[in-house]
């Protein structure tokens, strides 16, 4: 039931910052702040801190506030949206599981009587570059345009 009503509040927000203008007004916000060559490759940039980011956002705040605005930036040089949301989701999901902000990640650790910082300072070693990886191999196979 949680689930059910969080997608909906998230389909709510999603079109409210849509039809309201916000996005644009971020993004040309963005745009205005970047030099003209980094702009067109923003989501490329962006997903390669997309771990830390993560972490430091939790994954709401990420895919539901990050995203769109990313999107709204690069949207206007011919990026597709789709292209945004891969770019993400193929860098970015490797943090779920060292995210401190995710409910699951503390009942592993009780289970290993890990703690969090532990966890994180061997993670993210592994997971970083591990991301980084995906986000390069991925844009050499073409699925993520540069």
């Amino acid at each position: 039931m949680v689930m059910t009503v969080t997608l909906f509040a998230v389909g709510i927000f999603m079109g409210v910052i849509k039809d309201s203008g916000m996005v644009e007004a971020m993004a040309e916000t963005i745009v205005n702040a970047l030099p003209a060559a980094i702009a067109p490759h923003m989501h490329w940039f962006m997903a390669l801190f997309s771990v830390p980011l993560l972490m430091i956002l939790g994954t709401d705040a990420f895919y539901y506030a990050l995203l769109p605005i990313i999107i709204g930036v690069v949207q206007p040089f011919g990026i597709t949206p789709e292209t945004v949301a891969a770019t993400f989701l193929l860098s970015a999901t490797m943090a779920t599981p060292i995210s401190p902000s995710v409910a699951a990640v503390y009942v592993g650790l009780g289970l290993a009587d890990v703690s969090i910082s532990e966890h994180i300072r061997y993670s993210l070693r592994l997971v970083w570059p591990a991301s980084i990886a995906v986000l390069i191999l991925s844009t050499l196979v073409g699925v993520i345009q540069f």
